[in-house]
Parts: C-alpha cells; sequence; structure tokens
C-alpha cells in the first residue's frame, strides 16, 4: 500500500494534467476590468425658479454625467447656496425661501458643479389695514390708517406703494399717505390697494343735535347722547367750559353731566341732567343760578334743594323750573318786575315756589315769565308794559295772571316769554302772539300792539313758536319750515335780505327739514331732521358756532 502523502500529490499532478489538456495548452487570463467614469457635468433642474412668498419650497434634482454625455449614476451631491439669506437649501436639494433676492444653487461633486438660479420675489396676496375701523366725531377730524403687504404665508413685504381710496369723498377723504380726514356724517371705506386691496371702515359721526337754545351772545345745544356744548360769548361763563374765552365753535361743557334739556339765557345757561338735577353755569350777579350765591360760574353748578326737576327755562336775569313730581312751578334770580311770581320785587338766590301754578311747560323772558298748564291753560306774571302778559289791560301785577283764552277758544300748548311780548301756539297748531308790535314782533302785520293774543298772518300752523328780542320764528307743521318775522337789524329772520324787519311771517332760507327753532337777542338757531344745528342773524361774538364771527343773512351750520 503507497503512503497517504505520495497518493495526494499524484492525484493533483494527474488533475492539472487534465486541466491543461482540455484547454489546449494555453495559459489562463484574468477578465478585464471596467474604467470608473469621471464626472465631468453636472445638471441641476429646473435651472432656474421663482419663489413668490418667503416659506414657499422647490426640489431641486441634480444629475452628473461624464464626457459623453452619459449619465453617471450612483453620486452623492453637496448642495450649497450663494445666498442663505435669500434660499437655503438642505442636502437633499429642497430649496426654501428666506428673503427677497437671487441666490446662486449649486450642486457639486468634487470640484465639478452645477447650478439653478433661484429669485424670491415676494408678491402681495394680501393687504392689512390698521385700524380696521375708527370713528371721528368732529368735521376736519383725523386719523392716520396704516397697511401692510403680506405674501401667501402671511410674511410682511416692504417697500409697498398703496393706492387710497375713499369710497365717500364727501364723508372723508384719505390721502396718499392713508390719513383720512373727517367731512360730514356718514361711513365709508378706505381702501389701500397693492395689486390686491385691504379695507378698513371709517364712521363720521359728527355731533348730533335733539336741542338748540340761541342767548343773548351765545347759544347752546344738546346732543342724542345727552353731551351739552355752547359757543359765543363767554365773559360770564356761559360756555361753561370752565374758562372766560370766546368760542365761535361749540366747546363742550364741563363737569361730566348728562342733560335731558339745556336752555341759553342772556348770560348764563342752565340744563336737567339725566338724574334730575338742574345745573347752571355763567352770570350770577341777581342769583339766577340758584345756588345760594351771587358767584358767577364757569362750570355748571347745582341748583339748591334736592327737589328733582323736569324742565328748566333761563331768562334776562332770571330762571324757572318745573318740579318733576307735582308739576310746580319755581323760580330764582332778578325779580324787579315780579318774574319771580312770588308776588314781591324781591330776588332770590335759590328757587321759590310760584303760588297756585302748576304746569308743562315755564317760559322765562326778560322781565316775564309764562306758563302752560296741562289744561291748556296759559299764566304769565312779571311786567305787563305792553301787555305781555295777555290777560287785558296792561298792568304789572304782584303775581300770576291767566292769559286771555284765544279766538277761536283752543287749548295752549306752549307760551314763549320775550322781552317785551309773548307768543304762543294752540292745539290746531295755530300760532298767536301779544305785548308790543312796533318792529312787527306779533306778526299778525297790523304795526299795534295787543294785550290778549291776536293770531300770527299766513295761515300758518306751527309746532312752537320762540319769541325773541323784537323777533319771533316757528316752525311750521308741514314741510318742516321755520318762519320768522319782526326786526332784523342783524339778519336775525334768516330770509336772505337786509331789509329792516317784517310785520308777517317770512320763510327762512335754506329749505332745511327743521325740527325746532330758538331765538335769541338778535340770532336764532334750529335743529334739522338729521341732528344737525344751523344759525343765522349777528354773529359779533361768535354765537352761530359756524367758526366766523361774520352775520349771516341765512343758516349757517354750526360746526359739527
Amino acid at each position: 500500500m503507497m503512503p497517504r502523502a505520495p497518493l495526494r500529490i499524484a492525484l493533483a499532478a494527474m488533475v492539472l494534467l487534465g486541466i491543461t489538456a482540455s484547454c489546449g495548452g494555453d495559459p489562463v487570463q484574468p477578465p478585464p476590468t471596467t474604467p470608473t467614469p469621471i464626472v465631468a457635468t453636472i445638471q441641476v433642474s429646473p435651472s432656474t425658479d421663482t419663489l413668490a412668498a418667503l416659506g414657499d419650497t422647490e426640489q431641486l434634482a441634480a444629475q452628473a454625467r461624464d464626457g459623453a454625455g452619459n449619465v453617471v449614476p450612483g453620486q452623492t451631491f453637496v448642495w450649497s447656496s450663494s445666498a442663505p439669506s435669500v434660499a437655503a437649501v438642505d442636502a437633499s436639494g429642497l430649496v426654501t425661501a428666506r428673503g427677497n433676492g437671487t441666490a446662486e444653487i449649486r450642486a457639486s461633486v468634487g470640484a465639478i458643479f452645477g447650478s439653478a438660479a433661484l429669485v424670491v420675489a415676494q408678491e402681495v396676496a394680501e393687504v392689512l389695514v390698521s385700524p380696521v375701523s375708527a370713528t371721528l366725531r368732529t368735521v376736519d377730524a383725523t386719523r392716520q390708517f396704516t397697511a401692510q403687504a403680506r405674501d401667501a404665508n402671511a410674511n410682511p413685504i416692504s417697500g409697498v406703494r398703496f393706492l387710497w381710496v375713499s369710497s365717500d369723498p364727501g364723508v372723508a377723504t384719505v390721502d396718499t399717505t392713508g390719513l383720512a380726514i373727517a367731512v360730514d356724517r356718514g361711513e365709508v371705506t378706505i381702501t389701500a390697494a397693492a395689486g390686491v386691496p385691504g379695507r378698513a371702515s371709517l364712521t363720521v359721526a359728527l355731533r348730533t343735535f335733539v336741542q338748540v337754545s340761541a342767548g343773548e351772545g351765545h347759544s347752546c345745544g344738546l346732543t342724542v347722547d345727552g353731551e351739552a356744548f355752547c359757543w359765543g360769548r363767554n365773559v360770564e361763563g356761559q360756555l361753561g367750559d370752565n374758562s372766560n374765552t370766546p368760542s365761535n365753535v361749540p366747546v363742550p361743557v364741563g363737569g361730566g353731566h348728562q342733560f335731558t334739556s339745556i336752555t341759553a339765557g342772556f348770560f348764563h345757561s342752565c340744563g336737567v341732567t339725566t338724574v334730575g338735577e338742574v345745573r347752571c353755569w355763567g352770570a350770577n350777579a341777581s342769583g339766577q343760578l340758584g345756588d345760594n350765591s351771587n358767584t358767577p360760574r364757569n362750570l355748571p353748578v347745582p341748583v339748591a334743594g334736592s327737589r328733582s326737576w323736569i324742565q328748566v327755562d333761563a331768562g334776562s336775569a332770571h330762571t324757572c323750573a318745573i318740579e318733576r313730581t307735582t308739576a310746580a312751578v319755581f323760580c330764582w334770580g332778578g325779580n324787579g318786575f315780579s318774574q319771580l311770581g312770588d308776588g314781591t320785587n324781591n330776588p332770590t338766590t335759590a328757587p321759590l315756589q310760584v303760588p297756585g301754578v302748576t304746569a308743562t311747560s315755564v317760559r322765562a323772558g326778560d322781565s316775564h315769565t309764562c306758563a302752560v298748564a296741562a289744561s291748556g291753560a296759559g299764566t304769565c306774571w312779571g311786567s305787563d308794559l305792553a301787555g305781555e302778559l295777555g290777560d287785558g289791560p296792561a298792568t304789572t301785577g304782584p303775581g300770576p295772571v291767566p292769559v286771555t283764552p284765544t279766538v277761536p277758544p283752543e287749548p295752549l300748548m306752549v307760551v314763549d316769554a320775550g322781552t317785551v311780548f309773548s307768543c304762543g301756539t294752540v292745539q290746531s297748531g295755530r300760532g298767536y302772539c301779544w305785548g308790543i308790535n312796533t318792529l312787527g314782533e306779533l306778526g299778525n302785520g297790523t304795526g299795534f300792539g295787543s294785550d290778549v293774543p291776536v293770531p300770527v298772518s299766513g295761515g300758518l300752523g306751527f309746532t312752537s313758536i320762540d319769541a325773541g328780542v323784537e323777533f319771533a320764528c316757528g316752525v311750521s307743521l308741514t314741510g318742516a319750515d321755520a318762519y320768522c318775522w319782526g326786526d332784523n337789524d342783524a339778519f336775525q329772520l334768516g330770509n336772505g335780505t337786509g331789509i329792516p324787519g317784517s310785520g308777517t311771517p317770512l320763510l327762512v332760507s335754506g329749505a332745511l327739514d327743521l325740527v325746532a327753532v330758538s331765538t335769541g337777542t338778535a340770532h336764532a338757531c334750529a335743529v334739522t331732521t338729521d341732528g344737525d344745528a344751523y344759525c343765522w342773524g349777528l354773529n359779533l361774538a361768535g354765537q352761530l358756532g359756524d367758526g366766523t364771527n361774520f352775520n349771516s343773512a341765512t343758516p349757517v351750520r354750526v360746526t359739527p
């Protein structure tokens, strides 16, 4: 038996010989190797793009090619941005817009790179106007609006120019900077446009007057929300604004009170507050403020006592009011002609009750006072030098006397006391006046005075008549027109002419829809159905409230 090791050698030799023989005797060659592709170019797609909002993204792709244009697969690209603050790119080629501008995005393999041009240009997707709403309360008041443009991702866009537009320039205008200016009452839309519009609402809520009262050289008005304003002369503090400075535009009465009615006397003013107080301000030499003093006040002070009041009226140097619960009439101030109705000639600085008189309205004139009871009966007291009490033969009585009934008899609604005459309306609306008539104050066209009520000419019906100093005005039952008669030396008849006066009613110019009218010394004021106040006549002290000191023969709008 052959040893094991020589046997293995022999077998290996036999195998080798067999292999050699089967190959024809040629030696074995290794397989050829494929050369490694060389990246010659890199193409990035898309090659250009624009992003319109910060935060928008774009996925870029890169492809490597050799010198023959063949794709070289399996490459790992290094992505970079020439301006990361404009466009950032991550390792996958995802680009994110960061800021406006241009960036080159590169995909690199070694020293070889391809690039894409990326533009970030924010487009306006929305415009926000601030504030979104605003209110202006006086003519020429301003409000600055600002606008901000935003892209689709709510990012702000700087440097945008806006076109500012008001939907109604008759209510409010807006300039190129977004500054809005109030013109008149109403609502408008303020638009800022920059390709797309942004909008805000603006309300011009001007003072809406519900009452106006004309005094000697000043006037006062009450707004729908109970605010009191006065304008004109202010020597005695009658504007109530804590000063003695005159104003030819309305100034708010100080003290923070809300009123239900207001009245302007010769040199003082009064009003009933929402809590039933009577507060007065201005001259007080005769005690007409009723605060137990003779000290003038330039802010409202309460009338002495704890009564609750429903109506007050300021005269020349005295004041009268109606108590709420009893309808009793009280007066205070000057009493040289027994105009306080207490049967004396003694002035008082606190309210005194007029004996035996209850009323639904009371009016204080120059030196006399008139009231109307719930029954429609009229009562007057004080001076009767020209028959202004309306009770027949002229006397200065020690106390109240009944007004002679009208012919035909009708219940009186309101009687107003002027200087030396009085006027009133009856239930049917017919107007009557009595007293002096040298300048046509009675409106009956005769020039003769009367100590009993005589009808105003023209067959007009009136909602009310207000007697001033030597002239009177009333608002018609139909058409809401105002008519005035009497003296016209300062254009207080308001008919647009300079005639000396008229003994019959003349239509006030302007075609205004009026609710009420009030007469003063030589000017008159009225309230329209829209809540505007208009005045006409003498204006040397700014009592017309239109921002000027020029007299006007036609109604001018009180500065809202």
